[in-house]
Order: structure tokens, then sequence, then C-alpha cells
């Protein structure tokens, strides 16, 4: 499954969109709409980013899945966190050339 999102990110950060490590890509006033399939490529990542980066279940739900976090800055993606409005709740963002993608 990190794979898959390392294969996502990389479709944005191969995309036409201009390096800007500060543009947050999700949101209303995303620029990924005008990558082709962006709207598509940023849903899965959402998707794949909560399920790989976000522990699921157990007594670690809801908390940051540190090892998958370090595989994916070895492929060049880093993770930063942030506490969320509930306590405990994780909220993220992998940083990319191309901007920020915030995910919980």
């Amino acid at each position: 499954m990190l794979e898959d999102l390392v294969d996502e990110l990389r479709k944005i950060d191969y995309s036409d969109l201009p390096d800007d490590y500060n543009c947050l890509l999700t949101g209303p006033n995303s620029p990924i709409t005008d990558v082709t399939g962006g709207p598509i490529i940023l849903d899965r990542i959402l998707d794949l980013a909560q399920r790989t980066l976000i522990f699921q279940r157990g007594r670690s739900q809801g908390k940051p899945d540190l090892y998958n976090q370090g595989q994916l800055q070895s492929y060049g993606f880093t993770v930063t966190e942030e506490q969320g409005p509930r306590h405990g709740w994780f909220t993220g963002v992998i940083h990319t050339r191309k901007g920020r993608i915030v995910f919980e």
C-alpha cells in the first residue's frame, strides 16, 4: 500500500504544476484541479495516506505510524504531524515539491 501512495504522490510531483512547497494542494482553492485526473489522484492519495500513515485499529488507533512515515521519507516525501481538534487525533501533512497535502 505504501508503494501505491508513492506512485500517486509522484504523479503530483511530475505534473505541470509549478514547484511551490508552501502551496496547499487540499481544500477548495487547490490547483490540483488543473492537473489531468488531479481530483481523482488527490482522493486516492488522501485514502492511502489515512490507511498507511495513521494506525486504524487497536490501542494506537488515530496515532501516526512512524515507521511508514520514515519509509515515505526515504522516497523523498516528508510527513509532519499536527494535533487535531480532538485529543489524540492525528492530522498529517505530506510535503511534495508541488505543495502540501493535509490528511487525517
